[in-house]
Protein backbone atom coordinates (compact mmCIF):
# COMPACT_ATOMS: atom_id res chain seq x y z
CA UNK A 1 0.00 0.00 0.00
CA UNK A 2 1.41 3.38 -0.67
CA UNK A 3 -0.29 6.89 0.77
CA UNK A 4 -0.37 10.20 -0.22
CA UNK A 5 -1.27 12.20 2.55
CA UNK A 6 -1.95 15.39 -0.01
CA UNK A 7 -5.43 14.32 -1.07
CA UNK A 8 -5.69 11.36 1.43
CA UNK A 9 -4.90 9.03 -1.37
CA UNK A 10 -4.32 5.33 -1.54
CA UNK A 11 -3.02 2.68 -3.59
CA UNK A 12 -2.76 -0.97 -3.70
CA UNK A 13 -0.46 -3.50 -5.72
CA UNK A 14 -0.27 -6.97 -5.62
CA UNK A 15 3.44 -6.85 -5.95
CA UNK A 16 3.75 -10.77 -7.23
CA UNK A 17 1.24 -10.22 -9.93
CA UNK A 18 2.63 -6.75 -10.99
CA UNK A 19 6.14 -5.94 -9.68
CA UNK A 20 6.41 -3.01 -11.93
CA UNK A 21 2.91 -1.13 -9.76
CA UNK A 22 0.91 -0.56 -12.97
CA UNK A 23 -2.34 -1.56 -11.78
CA UNK A 24 -3.99 0.10 -8.87
CA UNK A 25 -6.31 -2.25 -6.92
CA UNK A 26 -7.34 0.60 -3.71
CA UNK A 27 -10.26 0.76 -5.43
CA UNK A 28 -11.28 -2.75 -6.45
CA UNK A 29 -14.04 -3.87 -3.98
CA UNK A 30 -12.89 -7.50 -3.44
CA UNK A 31 -9.81 -5.97 -1.94
CA UNK A 32 -11.40 -3.64 0.64
CA UNK A 33 -10.45 -6.30 3.47
CA UNK A 34 -6.58 -6.42 2.43
CA UNK A 35 -6.57 -2.35 2.15
CA UNK A 36 -8.82 -2.04 5.74
CA UNK A 37 -5.80 -4.23 7.31
CA UNK A 38 -3.08 -2.34 5.73
CA UNK A 39 -4.95 1.02 6.80
CA UNK A 40 -5.30 0.21 10.27
CA UNK A 41 -1.33 -1.20 10.53
CA UNK A 42 -0.19 2.09 9.15
CA UNK A 43 -2.66 3.65 11.77
CA UNK A 44 -1.15 1.41 14.41
CA UNK A 45 2.18 3.05 13.71
CA UNK A 46 1.50 6.58 13.37
CA UNK A 47 2.99 9.00 15.99
CA UNK A 48 4.21 12.20 16.52
CA UNK A 49 3.83 15.02 14.02
CA UNK A 50 2.86 11.65 12.13
CA UNK A 51 -0.54 12.35 14.46
CA UNK A 52 -1.70 15.65 12.28
CA UNK A 53 -2.75 13.38 9.89
CA UNK A 54 -5.75 11.33 11.61
CA UNK A 55 -9.29 12.24 12.78
CA UNK A 56 -10.32 10.19 15.57
CA UNK A 57 -8.52 7.73 14.73
CA UNK A 58 -9.54 7.94 10.67
CA UNK A 59 -7.03 8.76 8.55
CA UNK A 60 -7.47 12.06 7.34
CA UNK A 61 -4.20 12.87 5.46
CA UNK A 62 -3.80 16.94 4.51
CA UNK A 63 -6.76 18.77 4.29
CA UNK A 64 -7.03 20.97 1.61
CA UNK A 65 -4.57 19.29 -0.83
CA UNK A 66 -5.16 17.36 -3.95
CA UNK A 67 -2.99 14.54 -5.22
CA UNK A 68 -3.40 13.94 -8.74
CA UNK A 69 -1.16 11.18 -9.71
CA UNK A 70 0.90 11.17 -13.44
CA UNK A 71 3.41 9.53 -15.23
CA UNK A 72 6.53 10.59 -12.55
CA UNK A 73 7.18 7.21 -11.10
CA UNK A 74 9.99 8.31 -9.05
CA UNK A 75 10.03 8.58 -5.04
CA UNK A 76 10.22 12.42 -5.38
CA UNK A 77 6.54 12.89 -4.70
CA UNK A 78 6.40 10.11 -2.05
CA UNK A 79 4.04 12.12 -0.09
CA UNK A 80 1.94 13.96 -2.34
CA UNK A 81 3.56 17.24 -2.61
CA UNK A 82 7.16 17.71 -2.94
CA UNK A 83 9.18 19.59 0.02
CA UNK A 84 11.23 21.13 0.41
CA UNK A 85 10.84 22.26 -3.16
CA UNK A 86 13.94 21.50 -5.29
CA UNK A 87 16.74 24.06 -6.93
CA UNK A 88 15.64 24.93 -10.30
CA UNK A 89 18.51 24.82 -12.59
CA UNK A 90 19.21 27.46 -15.15
CA UNK A 91 17.75 24.85 -17.88
CA UNK A 92 14.05 25.52 -16.02
CA UNK A 93 14.47 21.49 -14.74
CA UNK A 94 15.21 20.63 -11.32
CA UNK A 95 18.19 19.69 -9.50
CA UNK A 96 17.82 17.00 -7.42
CA UNK A 97 21.18 15.60 -6.99
CA UNK A 98 22.82 18.63 -7.52
CA UNK A 99 26.88 18.49 -8.09
CA UNK A 100 29.46 19.21 -5.22
CA UNK A 101 31.64 22.21 -5.76
CA UNK A 102 34.63 21.27 -6.66
CA UNK A 103 36.53 23.18 -3.40
CA UNK A 104 33.57 20.95 -1.27
CA UNK A 105 35.61 18.75 1.56
CA UNK A 106 32.74 16.97 2.16
CA UNK A 107 31.57 18.75 5.64
CA UNK A 108 28.04 19.50 6.11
Amino acid sequence: MIWYPAGNRFQLFDLEADPQEMTDLGQDPEQADVLDGLKELLRSEMYGSDEKWLDGGRICGEPGKTFHPGPNRELSLTRGHQWPVPPVNPKGGMNFFPEAPDDWDGSV
